[in-house]
């Protein structure tokens, strides 16, 4: 197990965040779905 420092999963969990609704808000955007449709499939990848 590697140690990493608190700074580094920081920046490494807001990438991730980051990611997660940027590919949250195509998904809206392309599907057409109301956010009461969407909000399963995305919570599901989750």
């Amino acid at each position: 197990m590697t140690w990493i420092s608190p700074s580094a999963k920081d920046a490494d969990n807001a990438a991730l965040e980051k990611r997660l609704w940027d590919a949250a808000d195509q998904f809206r955007a392309n599907s057409g779905l109301k956010s009461q449709e969407y909000s399963a499939p995305v919570l599901g990848l989750i």
